[in-house]
């Protein structure tokens, strides 16, 4: 019985392996399902910086008589999915753009709902959209851009 003894031991060490490595297949299981039906991704204010970037640069580089008359194709937005998950306001002169009493500033407005920008809670709450504002020169006028975005790009299954 004695003599068998180093036989048991090596048997024994490879259920070692064999339990490590069991282990570390769970864990990376557990870890891909979780990434896969985890939370949903909130790339809100990031789109909405976007949208006002692409904004600015296109009242800057062209006319703004362009820019009003055909919005879409001098700025390169594509019209419908801007149409369901952003919103953009562009006012000439240096007030807010939030004032709905001076409709004769507002020279472009694709949504609405602006005021929920400017909402406290809004900024803990992901339901809300996220804005960015800014102020453009163009041609010796300058012009307020909020843009706004409302986009969910992964939900949770």
């Amino acid at each position: 019985m004695l003599l068998n003894r180093k036989g048991e031991t090596g048997n024994q060490m490879i259920s070692l392996y064999y339990i490590f490595l069991m282990i570390v297949i769970a864990v990376g299981l557990t870890a891909g399902i979780v990434l896969f039906f985890g939370g949903e991704y909130q790339f809100k204010q990031i789109d909405a910086d976007e949208m006002y970037l692409k904004v600015a640069n296109c009242l800057r580089d062209n006319f703004p008589e362009e820019v009003f008359k055909s919005f879409y194709s001098v700025c390169g937005i594509n019209e419908n999915v801007s149409k369901e998950y952003f919103r953009i306001k562009i006012c000439s002169g240096s007030d807010s753009c939030m004032n709905e009493e001076e409709k004769s500033r507002v020279m472009f407005v694709l949504g609405s709902d602006f005021q929920s920008c400017e909402l406290a809670g809004a900024k803990g709450n992901t339901n809300f959209p996220r804005c960015a504002k800014g102020m453009v020169d163009s041609n010796g006028v300058r012009y307020e851009i909020i843009a706004g975005s409302r986009q969910i790009l992964r939900r949770v299954a």
